[in-house]
């Protein structure tokens, strides 16, 4: 377990990080404003599963490797950006997409089922998101070690950092 004082030094940071505007929070603002709550939502826990996946890579190590290798690092920056360039040439696309059938009953609107599969695709979009974000890995990689004890066992204070990470996301 991370002791008190850390945990009081990295939950302020982790709720500022999640606050600060970034492709995560973009995305979830973008697709709960176009999309409506429940797809926002979708994104969301796309984002946290995603940070729950950095987590797991720093913890095994792995991040380390990604930040050391020039040429893994160069990927995955270069997946990232053209992740965020195909879902913003898709967005320019779409245009104004109906998300929402409407029907009308005795001159008032109702929104009725949503599209199908629309918060598949917005958890889709928020895991892809958060997942080849380089920034991420260097976070994982160079903060939450900051905020570890190096006497305890380590993979359980990495998930404990990670899911109060996780857990802002979905607030």
């Amino acid at each position: 377990m991370v002791s008190l004082e850390n945990l009081l030094l990295y939950i302020p940071l982790a709720a500022l990080l999640v606050m600060l505007p970034g492709p995560d929070f973009a995305l979830i603002v973008r697709t709960s404003l176009t999309e409506g709550r429940s797809s926002g939502q979708a994104a969301a826990c796309g984002v946290a599963l995603g940070i729950m996946v950095h987590t797991s890579a720093a913890m095994l190590g792995i991040s380390a490797v990604i930040a050391q290798s020039v040429t893994l690092f160069t990927l995955l920056r270069y997946a990232g950006a053209a992740y965020l360039f195909w879902m913003g040439i898709h967005a320019l696309r779409a245009g104004r997409e109906v998300t929402a059938a409407v029907v009308r009953h005795g001159g008032q609107k109702e929104e009725v089922q949503p599209v199908r599969g629309l918060r598949r695709r917005a958890f889709r979009q928020g895991f892809l998101t958060n997942a080849l974000n380089p920034k991420a890995v260097v976070f994982f990689l160079t903060m939450l070690p900051q905020f570890l004890d190096p006497h305890a066992a380590l993979w359980p204070q990495f998930l404990e950092l990670g899911g109060i990470m996780a857990f802002f996301c979905l607030g």
